[in-house]
């Protein structure tokens, strides 16, 4: 038996390829149903690693919302404008993230996974050439220990994996209505400001997330929990409030807030277990690829599981090594080429330093 701790992208995933692959799969999760998410873009890239987990026909009619670009506002007030129409994969997809998650867990099932939901693995020892660990009361034999557990990295920490955490980014989000229904301009938005950045995507069934990125500690004093706040600090936007006021939105639900910063394990596997997706290393949502890079990490850690060889240990740990080296260097880039606000703590932490 393997166990997949947590039923998120990448654990469904993983516990997806292991099933094709005929290995057996237990996942175990906390919560007993999928819940919302922040929406989210989900790269054209994806299209093969959902091809490979054979769900491509089922994920096109999941009512996702094709993207074929965005726009941004970044080191200059002027909207810059990118289409997506010569990526042969096609378009990107503003997604439905619970629909997505329950899709891959449902092939999983479908595939011959065991899902436990609202369980948790209370306990756990290393014996011999397995795991012997404790889901409620039954004591169940593992080969292999997969942490899908998202930012906590429940299993790595129990084990001693101490993370390295690069920033304090906080993202305050708000999900807008509009009953004009006029608003069909399905592109990523980003707009940078002096002490961050907004981001809004149209949602599947025509609702517009909109979120504030800024470092933690640069909101105590604030009253960011209301909806006037929030409201406030939009109409400072150049862009996105336009877009919003053009289409009638209002927002009707306080701020929400949910960790955003970028960070890794110091190593990704150990004896008898290894970390995919959020638990392995978290992205900058700047980068747009924490979903995508947490499906090729399930599927990466279901290839080394069923060769179960020192060549693709090494490989795992390469792969994993060189994701993370080509996110900081883009992300150290990219929040270079912001130059108007060099009195800005938020920016000034972010200045290439040569630290990533």
């Amino acid at each position: 038996m393997n166990i997949v701790l947590g039923a998120g992208v990448a654990g469904a995933s993983c516990a997806l390829a292991l099933a094709r692959h005929g290995l057996p799969a237990l996942v175990v999760e906390t919560n007993t149903l999928a819940s919302w998410r922040i929406g989210e873009t989900l790269g054209a890239g994806a299209r093969p690693v959902l091809q490979s987990l054979d769900v491509w026909d089922e994920y096109a009619d999941g009512g996702h919302l094709p993207c074929h670009g965005n726009a941004s506002a970044w080191g200059a007030s002027t909207l810059a404008e990118r289409e997506f129409i010569f990526n042969p994969h096609g378009h990107a997809w503003q997604l439905d993230r619970v629909v997505l998650e329950r899709m891959l867990i449902l092939a999983a099932e479908k595939a011959g996974a065991i899902i436990r939901r609202g369980q948790a693995v209370e306990d756990g020892e290393r014996v011999g050439n397995e795991w012997r660990v404790r889901i409620g009361s039954a004591i169940i034999a593992a080969k292999w220990l997969i942490d899908a557990t998202g930012h906590r990295a429940f299993l790595a920490r129990k084990v001693g994996v101490k993370r390295v955490i690069l920033d304090q980014l906080v993202a305050i989000y708000c999900v807008a209505t509009s009953l004009s229904g006029t608003d069909k301009d399905s592109r990523t938005f980003i707009e940078s400001c002096p002490d961050g950045w907004w981001y809004s995507a149209l949602m599947p069934g025509g609702r517009r997330t909109v979120s504030f990125q800024t470092d933690a500690d640069m909101l105590p004093g604030q009253a960011w929990r209301t909806k006037e706040w929030f409201a406030t600090r939009l109409r400072q936007t150049k862009h996105i409030s336009k877009l919003m006021v053009g289409h009638g939105y209002e927002f009707n639900q306080v701020p929400q807030i949910t960790s955003a910063h970028s960070g890794r394990l110091k190593q990704f596997l150990g004896e008898g277990w290894l970390a995919i997706g959020d638990a392995a290393m978290s992205f900058d949502p700047l980068s747009g690829q924490g979903i995508l890079k947490a499906m090729q990490s399930g599927l990466k850690a279901a290839e080394f599981v069923v060769a179960n060889s020192i060549a693709n240990l090494v490989f795992f740990e390469e792969w994993s090594e060189n994701g993370w080296l080509q996110f900081s260097h883009g992300r150290s880039r990219y929040y270079g080429l912001e130059q108007r606000w060099g009195d800005s703590l938020f920016w000034a932490r972010r200045a290439p330093s040569g630290e990533l």
